[in-house]
Formats: C-alpha cells, sequence, structure tokens
C-alpha cells in the first residue's frame, strides 16, 4: 500500500473511532486522546461494559439472583432512557454527565447478558433477548432521530455545508481515492 494510501486509511480509521465530523463544529461530541477523536457517547459505553464485565468476572454480582439483575439492569439504563426523552434534568450539554449516562448504559448492558446466561429457563432467556433487541432498538432509534435533527443544525451553520472540501468530513470523502 502506498504512503498516500495508508495516510487515508488511517484518516478513515480516525474518523469512524469518532464517526462524527472531525471539526469544531462537533466539539461537544468528541474526546481527544493522543491526537485522537473519539466519540464521547461511545467511549463511555465502551468504558462501561468494559467495567461491568470485569465486576461481573470478578463475582461481586454473583450473589444476586436473577430478578435483581433485572431490575439493576434496567436502573443503569434509565439515565440515558430518561436523557433520550429529553427531560430537562438528564438533557445535559455536561460532558461528564453524557459520559456517566453512557457509562451507566454500558455497565447495564454487561449487567443484563449475565441476567439472560442466569435466567431460570430457556424460554425466559429468548424473552429476554427480544426486550433487549427492543431497548436497543428504542436508543438505537432516538440517538439516529435526533443525532441526524443535531447534525443539520450543526452542519448548516457551517460555511462548508456538508461538501466535499468540509475539513472535518475529509476522510469519509478520501479514503479509497
Amino acid at each position: 500500500m502506498s504512503s498516500s494510501k495508508t495516510e487515508k486509511v488511517k484518516g478513515f480509521v480516525r474518523y469512524s473511532l469518532a464517526h462524527h465530523p472531525v471539526c469544531w463544529q462537533y466539539r461537544e461530541h468528541l474526546l481527544r486522546v493522543k491526537g485522537w477523536s473519539l466519540c464521547l457517547g461511545c467511549t463511555g459505553l465502551y468504558s462501561g461494559f468494559i467495567l461491568g464485565t470485569i465486576i461481573i468476572l470478578l463475582g461481586i454480582l454473583h450473589p444476586l439472583e436473577w430478578g435483581e439483575l433485572i431490575i439493576l439492569a434496567i436502573i443503569l439504563y434509565l439515565p440515558t432512557m430518561l436523557r433520550l426523552t429529553h427531560i430537562s434534568a438528564f438533557d445535559s450539554s455536561n460532558r461528564k454527565l453524557r459520559i456517566s449516562f453512557r457509562g451507566s448504559l454500558g455497565v447495564g448492558i454487561a449487567v443484563g447478558i449475565y441476567s439472560i446466561i442466569k435466567a431460570p429457563s430457556f424460554e425466559i432467556q429468548v424473552i429476554q433477548v427480544l426486550i433487549g433487541i427492543v431497548f436497543y432498538g428504542i436508543i438505537s432509534y432516538k440517538r439516529i432521530k435526533s443525532g441526524t435533527k443535531e447534525w443539520d443544525a450543526l452542519c448548516d451553520t457551517c460555511s462548508f455545508n456538508r461538501n466535499t472540501a468540509c475539513p472535518g468530513m475529509e476522510p469519509l470523502f478520501t479514503w479509497r481515492e
């Protein structure tokens, strides 16, 4: 692979980790770590999932019964679910609060998966998986719906207006050339 091609692939990977335009308009959505732009929400979610998995592997949740695990998972999902309803107390522009909500969701997902494993029967496991898919679908739909509006609002105020000359979108447009 040529040096130019390598740089383009690196640019695309950097964009993919952020999956937002890497420009000043989206600075509230990005976490910068050693020159890499990461999506703030995804970083919180994956960190929370890893933390939840570690907690489970250490056996800290082992004494809990199946029903208690379900309740704990729902409680951990709540901040993100309430934020998506745009309740003012949860609809925060505070970056630390937003990343902690996503971290809570990540731990909740790990606990939810663990509760599926501990479910008393196969039928209940299937029902839990279906409910999990519905929860995930609702969260994804709400994020995509609100994210698209947010993107439009931010990009429409920019002089580049989402065209191929936009420096924040450049890695997306040029990586295959």
